[in-house]
């Protein structure tokens, strides 16, 4: 499946690019619980006029960190709350217990939340749930932004699951793969940049090598015995 996705700053307008996907990178700050109402209303609107499918930077309700994947028509398909927390956010915000798989006329799609990237059971068991790309959004500060924590976070992840990943944060943006589907190795189709940016991907040419993976996990007697655990 072809995806041709915009990956900009929130409410950009653009013309006559034909994206079928666009996604939010963050502001500075995580949109707080008296805002959130307003800012998805403001993205539904932002969906139905562009007819597009929008994945939303992180926001706030209530007491979990979210995301929210949106339709043409402006449909809310559904929201991901962050699994896990980073150690700043303790105190406000809190972790959720569950994933949920989006499907689309563009595939499965799974949101990950700020660090749930960081996490491989979490990107596990979305792959074991059939996800067919993931798109990533981290929140960093300024001084703790650094490209290694991209290459080391969703790079690690995209090369490990054999998927592709659209990783964005408030200070850049990109498309990950398996590094054998990139020319120099690296898997970044589109390097990390601070600049708005178009990337396109069909996440079929990972398919064949990711179902090699699972069905070497769901064979693997390290999950049997796993599997056992959990059932006693």
């Amino acid at each position: 499946m072809k995806v041709r996705a915009f990956l900009t700053a929130p409410f950009t307008p653009f013309k006559g690019q034909d994206y079928n996907l666009v996604v939010f990178k963050n502001g500075e700050s995580v949109v707080p619980p008296e805002l959130t109402e307003l800012f998805l209303a403001s993205c539904k609107k932002y969906a139905q006029k562009f007819k597009v499918y929008l994945a939303t930077c992180l926001y706030q309700e209530e007491k979990n960190l979210c995301m929210a994947l949106f339709s043409p028509k402006g449909e809310l398909l559904g929201v991901q709350r962050a699994t896990h927390i980073n150690l700043r956010w303790i105190d406000e915000i809190e972790p959720y217990d569950d994933i949920e798989i989006i499907s689309t006329p563009l595939g499965k799609i799974f949101l990950a939340a700020d660090v749930d990237i960081y996490h491989p059971e979490v990107l596990r068991l979305a792959i074991f749930n059939e996800c067919d790309f993931i798109i990533s959004s981290q929140m960093f500060p300024m001084v703790d932004f650094n490209e290694d924590r991209i290459f080391f976070g969703a790079r690690s992840a995209a090369a490990a699951n054999r998927i592709y990943i659209i990783h964005t944060t408030t200070y850049s943006s990109a498309l990950i793969c398996p590094p054998e589907l990139t020319s120099d190795g690296s898997g970044f189709l589109a390097y990390p940049t601070g600049k708005d940016q178009t990337v396109e991907f069909d996440w079929e040419d990972a398919g064949i090598s990711r179902r090699a993976l699972m069905d070497a996990l769901l064979g693997s007697n390290c999950l049997h015995r796993y599997r056992n655990i959990l059932e006693k």
